[in-house]
């Protein structure tokens, strides 16, 4: 499997999950010049990425297929603890 370069300012990135830990690993991606849609399952989580640009997507397969520059975008999952 060839490995794809990701290049900022030309790749974009589909990232699920905006919680505690998602939403600043997401900014920190996007303010390396990444564009990005983000998936969260409340809107409210995922603003101050939607403020600063990313694209909002109500469902990862909505993200899959919202015209993300990649064939195979990568996707960062935020895991959630039940503790």
């Amino acid at each position: 499997m060839a490995i794809t370069k990701a290049d900022s300012g030309k790749t974009r990135i589909g990232w699920v999950g905006t919680g505690v830990m998602g939403r600043w690993m997401c900014q920190h991606v996007m303010s390396k010049g990444f564009s990005a849609t983000v998936c969260n399952r409340s809107k409210d989580k995922a603003q101050p990425l939607l403020d600063l640009g990313a694209k909002f997507a109500e469902t990862p397969e909505q993200e899959w297929t919202g015209g993300q520059d990649l064939e195979r975008p990568v996707y960062f999952i935020e895991a959630t603890c039940p503790c």
